[in-house]
């Protein structure tokens, strides 16, 4: 582990490592040809030799780092990314919400909020769900979140908006990421105006069903409809057979003689 570290710690700065032994190679070669001195053939072949040696490194410390480079940007690709902050939903509800965008599972997520929170219960929101125990596993793509409470209640004017949210979790390779962030939820407030209560729904709906009732009795004397119970309707019927039944026989066939007029036009 110390040794990637490092290794990161020298792709991270190899374009001063190569810059610095260029130029050194350069220095070397320029007071090697300017020294007052004819070299040999022998000598002649040393420094060739020691330039070629030189260059050599320098290409293997340059595919090193490359190597490296390559390697770390496979594991941020394929490494988890937890994302902690506040949310709030449709009907203006607060909720904590916990989320890896990575590529990764995330194992042993640990939070940490500054200041705590109470929720919608009166409890510290440090003592609840995933502030008090670690989410062991979080797959990839997915998330959980907790309800803190209703918007105009957790963002009242006496309450704070500013939270340092604080992340730890580890990948599957054991590799310990260390992340924290101040969220202002000022913008918040103006989203979360406060909502009607169940009384207030009740009364609207009460309203709204009183208002139909008179429309249609206003209809129903009209003679337009006719608004009754199962009970009413099936007695009405009942009447109705029962008076088809006392009808002499004449009026039987002249009704049926003019329904029949009536189909045909």
């Amino acid at each position: 582990m110390r040794f990637r570290h490092l290794l990161q710690a020298l792709a991270r700065r190899a374009v001063l490592i190569i810059t610095i032994l260029i130029i050194g190679i350069g220095a070397l070669l320029v007071w090697y040809l300017s020294s007052g001195f004819a070299p040999s053939a022998v000598q002649i072949s040393i420094g060739i030799a020691a330039i070629s040696a030189f260059l050599a490194a320098i290409s293997s410390i340059a595919n090193l780092l490359q190597a490296v480079e390559t390697e770390r940007q496979r594991r941020n690709q394929e490494r988890p990314y937890i994302n902690a902050y506040f949310d709030v939903s449709s009907n203006s509800l607060i909720y904590f919400v916990v989320q890896n965008s990575g590529n990764a599972p995330a194992i042993n997520v640990k939070l940490s909020i500054d200041p705590t929170p109470t929720d919608y219960a009166g409890r510290k929101l440090s003592e609840v769900s995933f502030f008090s125990q670690p989410i062991s596993f979080l797959p990839a793509g997915k998330m959980v979140r907790q309800m803190v409470g209703v918007g105009h209640q957790f963002l009242a004017q006496d309450k704070p908006v500013n939270f340092a949210v604080g992340v730890e979790y580890s990948s599957s390779y054991g590799e310990i990421f260390k992340e924290k962030l101040t969220q202002n939820l000022e913008y918040l407030r103006q989203t979360t105006v406060p909502g009607k209560s169940t009384e207030e729904h009740l009364g609207e709906i009460t309203k709204v069903l009183t208002d139909i009732k008179s429309i249609m009795k206003n209809v129903e004397n009209f003679g337009a409809i006719k608004i009754e119970t199962p009970e009413q309707n099936n007695q009405r019927v009942e009447r109705m057979l029962v008076d088809e039944k006392n009808i002499v026989w004449w009026k039987k066939r002249l009704k049926a003689f003019l329904t029949a007029l009536l189909h045909r036009l």
